[in-house]
């Protein structure tokens, strides 16, 4: 996706596309990105590109198991474009390449209790 910023600007949000719901009951309600320079944050309202689902192969069903987000953000600070290509799954655990540094990126959304929150933050200081 090579875009200007003018036609960057008339291409509709990933927003429309939000929440994305799965058959199992899972739910992404929200996605957020940073800039590859200032670390500004891009939610999905300041996102175009595409949301594209992704069916099982079984020849029984197809129900949708990830969705696949292909946008660009645009930093008006910066006068950059962000790429952002992850995979959103039903397991809720999201998947995609880092902008930085072209590392696999994994993060884990699904709800632990506080007590592993609490453990996890306290271990960060």
């Amino acid at each position: 996706m090579m875009y200007s910023v003018d036609e960057f600007r008339r291409r509709p949000t990933v927003a429309a596309s939000f929440p994305l719901r799965f058959p199992n009951g899972a739910k992404w309600t929200e996605f957020r990105g940073r800039c590859c320079k200032c670390d500004v944050v891009f939610g999905v309202e300041d996102m175009r590109g595409d949301v594209v689902p992704v069916a099982d192969d079984s020849y029984r069903t197809h129900d949708v198991q990830a969705f696949y987000i292909d946008a660009l953000g645009y930093c008006e600070e910066c006068e950059l474009f962000t790429p952002f290509q992850y995979l959103l799954p039903d397991t809720m655990i999201l998947v995609g390449v880092d902008t930085e540094n072209r590392q696999l990126l994994i993060y884990d959304n699904r709800r632990r209790p506080w007590w592993k929150r609490a453990r996890d933050w306290i271990s960060m200081l």
